[in-house]
């Protein structure tokens, strides 16, 4: 994946990892606040297990966009 196109733009399989990265880090941020504000609205005292797991996938997604952004990174 180390390949670079012309230009120094990112090869076809490269750009591909890129968007799958891209989608499911999104996924994981939007996914993992979203049950997470959803489980603080239902329950006055939430099983923290639950919470603290989401808000990890959370990061996790956040981890998987920073990912995304340093592959698509021309090479300088």
């Amino acid at each position: 994946m180390s390949q670079s196109g012309p230009r120094g733009r990112p090869a076809t399989d490269e750009r591909e990892a890129v968007w799958i990265l891209r989608v499911l880090g999104t996924t994981g941020i939007a996914g993992g606040l979203a049950s997470a504000a959803f489980m603080l609205l239902q329950w006055s005292i939430p099983p923290l297990p639950w919470l603290a797991f989401l808000l990890v996938v959370a990061l996790v997604g956040v981890g998987l966009r920073v990912e995304a952004a340093i592959l698509a990174r021309p090479d300088r």
